[in-house]
């Protein structure tokens, strides 16, 4: 009997603390109260979530595709006057260039996908540049040919300073891309 009283009682005062609520206009306070209690998402945070977790996994992939310590070390660091150089060490480079160009590896968050467009675009001048202006040694590596420096030193002199100041703007909008993404994914 006692259970009965009891539970009509919290029935009429729950009816009652709903129609306060309803009269009062206080029921979205309500329901947003009972949402942050029970930590129900909205189906706008559902959808930030989901958008911040595929781009979370994007950049990580990202990272492995082109890490830091790959061909974005190599063409930091390398001097291109005349030395001959692995292609290999371009690999990286050429994977995203090929492979980051669809839908599939584009970020939700409109910076990060900013940034990767420029990336991509800077990576697409770069490898033209070195397409075009290197040749295949006897050892089978590449190089800017060294008799350019005195048969050609103009000619020389401006291909040597393109892929530097290629290869600078894109380790720039690499680590530039690489610092946004961990900060805003937590990566």
């Amino acid at each position: 009997m006692e259970w009965a009283l009891f539970a009509t009682v919290v029935t009429v005062v729950g009816t009652v603390i709903i129609a306060l609520n309803n009269f009062f206009g206080l029921k979205d306070r309500a329901v947003e109260y009972l949402r942050d209690r029970l930590e129900v998402e909205t189906v706008e945070e559902e959808i930030k979530r989901k958008k911040i977790e595929k781009d979370r996994e994007l950049f990580k992939e990202f990272l492995e595709v082109v890490p830091s310590s790959g061909s974005i070390d190599f063409i930091d660091k390398k001097n291109m006057a005349g030395f001959s150089f692995d292609s290999e060490r371009l690999d990286d480079l050429r994977d995203f260039y090929y492979d980051w160009d669809d839908a599939e590896h584009e970020f939700m968050d409109d910076e990060l996908e900013a940034k990767r467009e420029r990336l991509h675009e800077l990576v697409a001048d770069y490898t033209s540049l070195i397409t075009g202006n290197t040749f295949p040694t006897d050892s089978g590596h590449q190089t800017v040919p060294p008799e350019w420096e005195y048969e050609q030193p103009e000619r020389f002199a401006k291909v040597v300073n393109e892929l530097h100041e290629k290869a600078e703007a894109v380790v720039e909008a690499h680590q530039d891309l690489v610092r946004t993404g961990r900060k805003k994914l937590g990566v």
